[in-house]
């Protein structure tokens, strides 16, 4: 269903950068996930729907990173839709989050060497990898 309905949206053509964070249960599930796009410097998305937003701080928010998480930049997205509005009208648990979303198979390669981002929890100070990509 959602990737019918992504395939009717027109991509968002801003150029802007826009930001996912993530969340593991653990540092061994996230350096699991991280070993190929490492090894290969690439990620294709294997789901439907892989949301992002365009504030780096909604993106490092305590919903969507925590201490095993990891934050992306996408550089110069091509294929993601904008999708703000509808998530916005609907009542999306997490509307800012969902500014934009990629369709299954969108591709992406690794343009710099994986870096630490800060980040402060509850008091808690936290590094978390930080990785920048460009859409392919």
């Amino acid at each position: 269903m959602m990737g019918k309905f992504i395939r009717h949206l027109k991509p968002d053509e801003s150029g802007r950068s826009v930001f996912r964070g993530w969340c593991f249960p653990t540092k061994a599930a996230r350096a699991e996930f991280l070993k190929p796009i490492l090894e290969y410097r690439f990620f294709e998305s294997e789901r439907v729907g892989m949301s992002a937003s365009r504030s780096r701080r909604t993106s490092t928010n305590r919903t969507f990173v925590n201490q095993h998480g990891m934050v992306w930049e996408i550089q110069r997205p091509k294929t993601g839709r904008d999708v703000s509005l509808i998530f916005e009208k609907v009542g999306a648990k997490y509307p800012q989050q969902r500014e934009v979303i990629f369709p299954l198979g969108s591709r992406f390669v690794l343009v710099e060497s994986p870096r630490q981002l800060s980040l402060v929890r509850d008091g808690q100070h936290l590094k978390v990898p930080y990785l920048t990509f460009e859409e392919i």
